[in-house]
């Protein structure tokens, strides 16, 4: 599993208000739930690469 983004990134990343109580809470939901969240990224990231390759891009 790979490590967790900086709250900085994190908020960066997601375009999310460094100072919210809402990001700050998103945050410790993504920290507890760390490879979900992953699983749900990768499986994005293999779908969109065979939708590219299927139309030769």
């Amino acid at each position: 599993m790979s490590n967790p983004l900086k709250y900085s990134t994190f908020c960066e990343r997601y375009q999310l208000d460094y100072d919210s109580a809402e990001t700050r809470r998103l945050y410790r939901v993504y920290r507890k739930h760390l490879g979900v969240f992953n699983r749900a990224i990768s499986e994005l990231v293999v779908r969109e690469a065979l939708q590219r390759a299927r139309q030769g891009v």
